[in-house]
C-alpha cells in the first residue's frame, strides 16, 4: 500500500475496529484495542486501510500527506484533527497543506442538505463492511492477517484472486493452511 497515491475525490475517516476487553484469560480475542484510518476514493474500489499507534493530528495528517495527493478533494466529519472545532465558522486543517476539504457534522447530519457531495458515507460503510466480515469469518486472533484477507477480497475481483492464488501454488510461495481462509467466495 505504500506505492498507492489517491486523487480525485477522497473520503476519510477513523475507526475503533477492536476494543480492549479487561480480562486475563488468554482465549480473549482481543487484548488491546485497534484503532483503523481509511482513506477511500469516491466511485472506485480503491481504499487504504492503516493501523493507528496513535490519533495524534500530526500522525493523522502525515497519512493523509502520504497517501492523498495534494490538490485533491478531502471529505470527512468535524473530528478536531482535521477541523478547527473552536472558531467560528470552523475552519478546516487540511487546506493548510492545499486539499480542498470539506466536512460535515455527525451531530447534525450524514449528508449534507444544500450540498449533496458532502458526506463520509462510502468509507463509513467500509468499516460496517470490515466488521462484518470479521464476524462473518470469526477471525478475531491476528487482526493484520483479517485486514489482509477483506482487503484481498474487496478490491480484487473474483478472477484476480484466483490467478493470484494459483501464481502463489505454482511458485509454492502459498502455505495450504492460509489458502483455506481465502476461499470465502
Amino acid at each position: 500500500m505504500n506505492q498507492i497515491l489517491l486523487k480525485g475525490e477522497i473520503e476519510l475517516d477513523e475507526t475503533l475496529l477492536f476494543k480492549a476487553k479487561k480480562s486475563h484469560a488468554i482465549h480473549r480475542p482481543f487484548s488491546k484495542e485497534l484503532w483503523l484510518f481509511g482513506l477511500i476514493k469516491r466511485g472506485t474500489r480503491e481504499f487504504i486501510l492503516i493501523p493507528l499507534n496513535s490519533k495524534k493530528e500530526t500522525e493523522l495528517h502525515n497519512l493523509i500527506l502520504k497517501f492523498a495527493k495534494i490538490g485533491s478533494t478531502l471529505c470527512s466529519d468535524s473530528y478536531s484533527c482535521y477541523v478547527n472545532i473552536f472558531t467560528f465558522p470552523k475552519k478546516p486543517k487540511l487546506m493548510d497543506y492545499v486539499y480542498i476539504h470539506y466536512f460535515i457534522n455527525h451531530k447534525v447530519e450524514f449528508r449534507s442538505k444544500l450540498f449533496h457531495h458532502i458526506h463520509t458515507n462510502n468509507v463509513e460503510n467500509l468499516w460496517k463492511n470490515l466488521k462484518e466480515s470479521i464476524k462473518r469469518t470469526k477471525m478475531f486472533g491476528n487482526q493484520e492477517y483479517t485486514i489482509t484477507i477483506f482487503y484481498f477480497h474487496t478490491t480484487l475481483s473474483q478472477g484476480e484472486q484466483m490467478d493470484m492464488i494459483r501464481e502463489a501454488i505454482q511458485k509454492k510461495n502459498l502455505n495450504l493452511n492460509i489458502l483455506s481462509h481465502f476461499f470465502w467466495f
